[in-house]
């Protein structure tokens, strides 16, 4: 039973990175319309502030994207670890052995 629960949360936190990971992408290409839009539209001196602005609102919305996949990528850690030590085998590993790779993740485990 704890084990069904805990895979049902660990489906959740999966299906909401990959959310995540798909809105990030969507923003980029949807930022980089409207920039393209806006730059045709604005006069030369206004096209780099307008530039300016769109990437440095799309890189605070990349990284609380960001935040919030880790913050789901270290609870199905946990809920991995959980799992194998309930069932005797390392059966969930993903997050715990390879996925926790990225860039972001060992600066993070630097810091601590």
């Amino acid at each position: 039973m704890k084990v069904t629960v805990l895979l049902k949360e660990y489906d959740t936190l999966r299906q909401e990175i990959v959310g995540r990971i798909s809105n990030r992408f969507g923003l980029v290409s949807f930022g980089s319309a409207l920039v393209v839009f806006l730059v045709t539209q604005q006069p030369p001196r206004g096209r780099l502030v307008v530039v300016g602005l769109w990437v440095v609102f799309l890189l605070v919305l990349w990284w609380r994207a960001g935040v919030l996949i880790r913050r789901c990528s270290k609870r199905i850690a946990e809920i991995e670890r959980k799992v194998n030590s309930l069932v005797g085998e390392d059966l969930l590993v993903w997050e715990t052995r390879i996925g926790g790779r990225s860039w972001m993740r060992l600066y993070e485990h630097r810091q601590n």
